[in-house]
């Protein structure tokens, strides 16, 4: 794992789970885009990232007026038949364009990236890391992962509950 680009979803499930910073841990570099940041929206979990983006834990791309162009024509040639918001076209193109890695938990952006070739994974992934590199006890990750099953009902519960059965 050498670069993720994180869409907001991943920011909101982690920071919910109180594993905004640990994500910052891991041993790659984690990018995101400055529509992520504007779907925070003001308040702490927005404050949490700019931080981490101020201590230059966390890569924010801004777009410039050439690429807001780009940008916008990506999003007007597909917006009809993929239902993808701006943002989501943001962090996939990134990506894309980059040869990184996205996570999302978004099930519509997952399914047009992968149908893109993109390597894409979502907040599973991220705490499976979090394991593995050490960063979390078998015993935090499970006490994590029950509490994240509690925070967002959509998250595939049978990968879930594989994982709190580990030893």
């Amino acid at each position: 794992m050498n670069v993720v680009v994180s869409d907001t979803n991943i920011f909101i499930d982690l920071d919910q789970i109180g594993l905004l910073e640990a994500f910052c841990e891991l041993s790659c570099d984690i990018h995101t885009v400055d529509f992520v940041l504007a779907e925070l929206t003001k308040g702490i979990l927005r404050d949490k990232v700019e931080r981490l983006v101020s201590a230059h834990k966390i890569h924010l791309k801004v777009y410039d007026g050439n690429e807001l162009m780009k940008l916008a024509g990506y999003y007007a040639s597909i917006k009809e038949r993929c239902n993808l918001s701006l943002t989501d076209c943001s962090v996939l193109t990134y990506a894309q364009d980059n040869g990184f890695k996205l996570l999302t938990g978004d099930r519509k952006l997952k399914k047009h990236a992968e149908v893109n070739g993109l390597d894409v994974s979502g907040v599973l992934f991220v705490m499976d890391a979090l394991l593995e590199e050490h960063i979390l006890s078998i015993e935090v990750y499970k006490e994590k992962l029950s509490r994240l099953m509690l925070t967002n009902e959509r998250l595939p519960r049978r990968e879930i509950e594989i994982r709190l059965h580990r030893d």
